[in-house]
């Protein structure tokens, strides 16, 4: 199939038990402004009746009908596995991933599409809104960036993970050596942003709010973090740690900060050698001002920092200072 008989934007939604949000999401999706769309829905045995509420919904809409794909699993595989199917599947130009308790402002796809082929780009990123209540929101902006590497720098802590607020060149989204494996659930979006990314070579920018991320939904696999989840992040940065090049060590840097926070944050012992090894030698083979210039790089909390200090010297210590730390705020 050519280029110009592809459909413009496929759009990757995984399925698990969201029947109270999916209504909402469909809508926003099938009533996009663009027309040449693909949907490709994954259900991942999903226990509820998320899929036949979405099927409810596509009967409203009979131009979309035969745009949507649903894949459904024999049995529950997880997010990660659920996305590589669903990337598998398309067959748009362009790619792009949206959650199922989420929903998307209804020109998104036809604005990212046509910045995309205004600027060649090979990803497109937006704004979203985190909403916490009726009332409670949060706008996040992408740092503007000129490089690929500059971007990942300036975004890394706020807004490198979401799949949802970036479109991908067909090209780069199903790259052979994008390696996400089917049994990463936590933190595989991350890992497949910075996978793809470091594929792009001009990136392009829109600055409107256009997805909603709701940050209610009680079940997510983000609200509760436990040493499952940080074994998740261990094996990541193992994968990464085997791809980046000496050049990237910086990134490699930024995301053992973040896993080491994660550790901190549910003390999780059993990551010292892992983690504090990497520190170890981090301190001890950076020149000094390196070290200077990781430590008062923007993003990182005064908090953060002194704790990664602490574990350069034990991992229990810093463990005990962010343990008063959280028990300082909570009774406050």
């Amino acid at each position: 199939m050519t280029n110009s008989n592809r459909v413009k934007v496929s759009v990757c939604i995984p399925v698990y038990g969201v029947e109270k949000y999916i209504e909402r999401c469909a809508r926003s999706l099938f009533e996009q402004t663009l027309d040449s769309m693909e949907y490709v829905f994954v259900d991942d045995c999903s226990p509820d009746n998320s899929i036949e509420i979405m099927q409810k919904v596509l009967e409203e809409y009979p131009h979309r009908q035969e745009q949507v794909k649903i894949i459904r699993h024999e049995v529950n595989q997880g997010v990660g596995a659920a996305r590589n199917h669903a990337v598998a599947a398309c067959t748009g130009n362009y790619i792009i991933h949206c959650d199922p308790d989420d929903w998307v402002d209804l020109n998104m796809y036809e604005t990212m599409y046509n910045k995309a082929i205004e600027t060649d780009a090979d990803m497109v990123c937006c704004s979203y809104m985190q909403l916490f209540g009726a009332e409670k929101t949060n706008i996040v902006h992408p740092q503007i960036a000129n490089t690929v590497a500059e971007y990942i720098k300036k975004n890394f802590y706020l807004h490198i993970n979401s799949l949802w607020t970036k479109l991908y060149k067909r090209e780069i989204a199903l790259d052979s050596s994008i390696n996400c494996p089917d049994n990463i659930w936590m933190g595989e979006d991350l890992l497949r942003n910075i996978q793809m990314l470091l594929k792009c070579k001009n990136i392009a920018f829109v600055s409107d709010v256009f997805y909603f991320y709701n940050c209610l939904n009680q079940s997510s696999l983000t609200v509760k973090f436990s040493r499952k989840h940080f074994e998740q992040l261990l094996l990541i940065s193992k994968i990464l740690e085997s791809q980046l090049s000496e050049t990237q060590k910086d990134l490699l840097f930024l995301f053992k900060q973040l896993l080491f926070h994660r550790s901190i944050d549910c003390y999780y012992e059993e990551s010292d050698k892992f983690v504090r090894k990497f520190y170890y030698n981090y301190w001890h083979s950076e020149p000094l001002s390196i070290k200077i210039k990781s430590l008062v790089a923007k993003g990182i909390s005064f908090k953060t920092k002194i704790l990664f200090l602490l574990a350069c010297i034990n991992f229990k210590m810093a463990a005990f200072g962010y343990f008063c730390y959280k028990s300082h705020t909570l009774l406050r």
